[in-house]
């Protein structure tokens, strides 16, 4: 992110770059940012990533613009399928797993901060 802001000619003022997963990031984030008086941002990420990311974000105190990217656009979701769009692929596969890893991710996340509270 710091590399295509700066290609964009952006200031880059904070970086986190020590979390090991989304809620580490919005921690350490939301504690950089404090320290500046920031408390609201916009959260860039994908847009299959979005819930989960806003979910931490926001828990952690930050109040979220969410601005999601990578949207899919396959020809099924536009409405037009064919016969060759009921076999199986990689791409659907990967879509697939990156669809329970986000359910998984935010039953997860919703149990942690319901322990927490």
């Amino acid at each position: 992110m710091k590399t295509a802001l700066q290609e964009l000619g952006a200031n880059v003022k904070w970086v986190e770059g020590q979390s090991n997963n989304t809620f580490d990031s919005a921690r350490l984030s939301a504690a950089m940012l404090r320290n500046a008086g920031v408390q609201s941002v916009y959260l860039v990420t994908h847009a299959w990533h979005l819930p989960r990311a806003r979910m931490a974000f926001e828990r952690v105190g930050l109040h979220v613009v969410p601005a999601g990217t990578g949207y899919s656009n396959t020809a099924a979701e536009r409405g037009r399928s064919h016969v060759l769009g009921f076999v199986p692929n990689a791409y659907s596969m990967y879509a697939t797993y990156l669809f329970f890893h986000e359910v998984l991710g935010l039953l997860w996340y919703r149990l942690r901060f319901d322990l927490a509270s």
